[in-house]
């Protein structure tokens, strides 16, 4: 039993094996009761399983075996007293064995079944824990809150269609001379058109409990009808709060564009550049996730986003652990549309860069010949850190460019404190200065 508590998968097995019972419980014993059918062997052996499981069910939650470890507890710690304090009793009434309870009770056979089955409605009670189980699982499985809101409504408007069906045959609406499967179509049929308000008038109430049993299915066919066009609405408008986020930032900007005439080439560039954006799931406003996060999950998240460039970048994927670790959260992102300046001969170099997608141009001293194209995975701009001189090259974006950029500090502190990077960084920044002296450079520089 130790494993079923302490392992979460086996634990979220055991509440799906409850859960389903309890289904079977909440659709089973109202047939029962209102259509009086002797219990076949199937359902003598289910009465017999139902109690097992709810009995088992109580004793694991009510005292949970603990682990190895921890052996030296005494029994009143083991004790799970919240669960005293909330399911307990429910868990409790809905586990008691009613066919056995009842036996040498002094009634008449007929009306002794009868107590029986109307006993066995406490069972009902397990229902209440359907709730709790259904959010457990959408909050670990990240469902979107209202999809599980309506799946949880959906589940009790099935079982309130099936209860309401059985109230109306046991108030004789359905004439019970017809076989029971035809008496609880019929049933489940006019419940649904008398919540729907839709009424054909083929069935109806003869008889003043009838009539009040009718009107109390039509007020909570209207709120049921509210509620879900509500819910559905809310649904529809929260299924992709990305996208909502994303139209309403486009409303802003071509209110802008159109308030302040921008011209349609320049228009045309922008409106390109937020589609790019989007495409690629990049303004999603990372970094205040991130920084709201502990230092231990800024930096596995930061790893898990990096990814894809740190086995990119030969520099990196070379590199241990460590360094990634040490890496991943300063490198930041720039996003650079084609044709774009991203380093001017003669500036101050303050960063390197990492390319993650697109590729560069790296240009002559006069800025009209070709020196290099560097492709995904390539690193420039690292010359200007080392020597603290101004850029030396001129750098554009030959198309659409996902680009990391590593900051000067750091930079410095990744030199000094992994002997391995600035030994590749020097040795790939003396090659380049090499090959660019010879005119013939035809592989990173900057």
């Amino acid at each position: 039993m130790r494993y079923i508590i302490h392992d979460s998968r086996y634990k979220d097995v055991w509440d799906a094996l409850v859960m389903v019972l309890a289904i079977v419980v909440g659709v089973e014993i109202p047939l029962r009761l209102i259509f009086d059918y002797d219990p076949s062997f199937f359902i003598e052996a289910l009465d017999i399983l139902l109690t097992v499981v709810f009995s088992l069910d109580v004793i694991l939650n009510l005292v949970p075996p603990i682990p190895e470890e921890d052996k030296a507890l005494e029994n009143d710690e083991r004790i799970n007293y919240s669960y005293l304090k909330t399911w307990f009793a429910i868990d409790l009434l809905a586990a008691l064995p009613f066919a056995l309870l009842l036996v040498g009770v002094p009634l008449g056979n007929g009306q002794g079944l009868k107590v029986l089955r109307m006993v066995r409605l406490i069972r009902l009670l397990k229902l209440a824990k359907i709730v709790p189980l259904m959010r457990k699982w959408g909050q670990f499985h990240s469902l979107n809150p209202s999809v599980l809101r309506m799946s949880i409504f959906l589940l009790l408007m099935v079982f309130a269609a099936h209860w309401m069906a059985c109230g109306w045959i046991s108030l004789g609406g359905i004439g019970l001379e017809i076989d029971r499967t035809t008496v609880y179509v019929k049933a489940i049929y006019w419940v649904i058109t008398t919540m729907t308000t839709v009424g054909y008038g083929d069935i109806t109430p003869s008889s003043n409990i009838q009539l009040v049993y009718a009107i109390f299915v039509m007020v909570l066919g209207v709120g049921t009808y509210g509620y879900i066009i509500a819910n559905i609405a809310n649904l529809l408008g929260n299924l992709d709060t990305a996208r909502m986020d994303f139209s309403r930032k486009m409303a802003v900007v071509d209110a802008f564009l159109a308030y302040r005439a921008i011209p349609a080439d320049l228009e045309q560039r922008i409106r390109e550049y937020y589609q790019y954006i989007w495409e690629n799931r990049l303004d999603h406003k990372e970094d205040e996730v991130i920084n709201d996060l502990p230092d231990s999950l800024q930096t596995e998240v930061a790893l898990f986003l990096r990814k894809p460039l740190l086995s990119q970048v030969p520099l990196f994927r070379e590199a241990g652990v460590v360094f990634h670790q040490e890496v991943a959260r300063y490198l930041n992102i720039h996003i650079y549309m084609p044709g774009d300046l991203i380093v001017r001969r003669g500036d101050r170099g303050d960063s390197m860069f990492f390319i993650s997608k697109g590729s560069v141009r790296i240009l002559s001293a006069n800025e009209q010949d070709s020196l290099a194209v560097l492709g995904e995975g390539s690193f420039f701009g690292e010359t200007s850190l080392l020597r603290e001189q101004p850029r030396n090259a001129t750098v554009y974006a030959m198309g659409y460019c996902n680009i990391y950029s590593l900051d000067k500090s750091r930079f410095d502190q990744l030199l000094e404190k992994f002997p391995s990077f600035k030994k590749i960084i020097v040795e790939t920044s003396a090659k380049r200065e090499a090959r660019s002296s010879r005119h013939s450079i035809s592989d990173p520089h900057d």
